[in-house]
């Protein structure tokens, strides 16, 4: 949560782009470089790793998750969350 008010941006925004669903904008990978004390190009490095293809259930997720306003975002996730610990 700290993450994301730092960065400017909803929870699960920070979710979509530890999960690779989608990127965050450049803006925000300065904001992101500033909040972990890093250059923005150390940020972006490349690792070697390759990008995995993000199947359509998951891009439909990230188009109308993003839609939501962030108190709605916020409540999709505690559903998730709960359907999780299931």
């Amino acid at each position: 949560m700290e993450l994301a008010k730092l960065v400017g941006v909803s929870q699960g925004a920070i979710y979509f782009w530890e999960n690779g669903i989608n990127e965050p904008t450049a803006g925000c990978v300065v904001k992101l470089a500033k909040a972990f004390n890093v250059s923005v190009d150390e940020l972006l490095s490349y690792d070697g790793a390759e990008k995995k293809e993000v199947p359509e259930k998951e891009k439909r997720w990230s188009k109308g998750f993003s839609a939501l306003n962030e108190s709605q975002q916020d409540a999709v996730l505690g559903i998730v969350e709960e359907l999780l610990k299931k």
